[in-house]
């Protein structure tokens, strides 16, 4: 029997340690394309699957590229439910895992974006002080 942790506790896989993990083999990738598809046509444990197997590496990366755990824990989040939305945009013309970090990489930038204008907002604001 698989255990598994929702994918909205902070406290779950998505931001902590999961004991569930999936090595990577040379099917690795023939899994996740099984999964993606799986995804396109509507199978929410495909997502779930998915997520399992490559949230700790999204975290992590989201975590350097972030900052801090809070955000990295949200842009996490938010990868997987882009990951469910564009599945049926996924071409398979590179692997899953370059797919997902694509995501990824983009969740972080928007977040980095929206810091940038808090922070453009805020000194125009003292500025006019």
């Amino acid at each position: 029997m698989t255990r598994t942790a929702p994918l909205t506790s902070a406290s779950g896989p998505i931001g902590g340690r999961s004991s569930h993990r999936l090595g990577a083999s040379s099917e690795g990738g023939d899994i996740d394309f099984a999964l993606a598809r799986r995804c396109r046509d509507g199978d929410c444990d495909a997502l779930r699957l998915l997520a399992e197997r490559h949230q700790q590496r999204v975290f992590g990366f989201l975590l350097r590229l972030l900052g801090s755990r809070e955000d990295a824990e949200d842009a996490a989040l938010e990868v997987f439910l882009r990951v469910w939305r564009q599945a049926g945009q996924f071409r398979g013309q590179a692997s899953v895992s370059t797919w997902i970090y694509r995501i990824a990489a983009n969740c972080a930038a928007d977040i980095l974006r929206r810091r940038a204008a808090k922070f453009t907002n805020l000194a125009d604001y003292v500025d006019r002080m």
